[in-house]
């Protein structure tokens, strides 16, 4: 599942993601016991908050995966996608990725709106 599957940006602009693939903190892991038996945990892996990785690498963690960001693509000429919302019945958007000549030709018949008319204020 990708973050575009969950993004919501309600009526007053607040975002609200629920189940969603990105944004996700850095992931890190520490070894435990070299020679772990099987009552024995060889290592820890967990999450880690922005603030804290540095800390973490210093304490002897490895950093398995970087943070992961995302995105939202305004409508910029030149640009094959833009960010789509869909409303749905309690005021907040579904948001999704949609190639803009398909946004064009079917946003007034769905319903669906530009990403950009809330960075804008509308």
């Amino acid at each position: 599942m990708q973050f575009w599957d969950t993004l919501a940006l309600t009526a007053e602009g607040a975002i609200k993601v629920l189940r969603a693939n990105s944004p996700k903190p850095a992931r890190v892991k520490k070894r435990i016991n070299r020679n772990p038996n099987v009552s024995q945990q060889g290592s820890l892996s967990s999450w880690c908050s922005a603030e804290q990785v540095n800390n973490a690498l210093s304490a002897g963690w490895t950093l398995v995966s970087p943070a992961k960001a995302t995105r939202c693509t305004p409508r910029v000429e030149g640009r094959r996608k833009v960010t789509a919302l869909a409303g749905i019945s309690d005021g907040s958007f579904y948001a999704f990725p949609m190639n803009l000549a398909d946004f064009d030709a079917s946003k007034t018949a769905l319903g669906l709106v530009d990403i950009s008319s809330f960075a804008n204020g509308t």
